[in-house]
């Protein structure tokens, strides 16, 4: 997941231009960027690095684990 800090974020465009995954966009104003395609970002910390007002943060999340390949792994579910 994306965070963009509309306090800090300038507008620059940096991570709209530099990102692969396409997952910025600009907002109305033409001011600020806001993350627009979450499911999109490939978590490769570019945008982060490209901000120079720091004003981008990946937020990596677990990963969740399907019921069925749980069941096939848990040797207690073994009859």
């Amino acid at each position: 997941m994306i965070r963009v800090d509309p306090h800090k974020c300038d507008g620059c465009g940096i991570c709209v231009y530099d990102c692969g995954a396409d997952v910025f966009r600009f907002t109305n104003k033409k001011d600020k960027v806001f993350p627009f395609g979450n499911k999109y970002c490939v978590n490769c910390f570019l945008c982060e690095l490209v901000c120079p007002e720091d004003a981008i943060e990946v937020v990596l999340r677990p990963k969740k684990k399907k019921a069925a390949a749980t069941a096939e792994t848990d040797p207690s579910t073994n009859s």
